[in-house]
């Protein structure tokens, strides 16, 4: 899980790079070119998340995990909610990036903004997990007495 994690961490970051580089305006030449590069890491990205919560849930890592620590069960009741969050929150993106591809107004006006924040929520949602899952197994070594 934790090499899941990085790869999901890599591509992240490939994206806000991507996100630094200044955006077309609606119209100019490049435009079509930077939503369509967009698009593609988008879905990428979207996939591999995707890919990665189903696994986790299919997995019963997190059901193993409140059944050996029930403390746990709420926090992982939250991460298994930010889950659908997350996928929606890409969906909504890709949506707009299609609708700015095709040179008109996307839904989201402030779509950079967007992006980079379903980045950062998908990154603390990493972070989170990583931290749950890493307490309770340092509970589990004795290491916490």
């Amino acid at each position: 899980m934790l090499e899941e994690h990085r790869e999901l961490q890599k591509l992240v970051t490939d994206l806000r790079t991507f996100l630094k580089r200044p955006r077309p305006k609606l119209g100019d030449g490049g435009a079509h070119t930077w939503a369509t590069s967009l698009a593609a890491d988008l879905v990428t990205l979207h996939d591999r998340v995707f890919r990665h919560f189903r696994e986790e849930e299919r997995s019963g890592v997190l059901d193993d995990l409140c059944a050996l620590h029930p403390r746990a069960a709420r926090a992982v009741m939250l991460l298994k909610d930010e889950h659908e969050e997350i996928l929606t929150g890409f969906r909504t993106i890709l949506r707009s990036v299609m609708t700015y591809s095709e040179s008109k107004t996307p839904e989201i006006p402030h779509l950079r903004r967007r992006t980079w924040s379903i980045l950062e929520q998908l990154l603390c949602h990493e972070c989170k997990e990583t931290d749950l899952f890493q307490r309770f197994i340092y509970e589990d070594l004795g290491t916490c007495d």
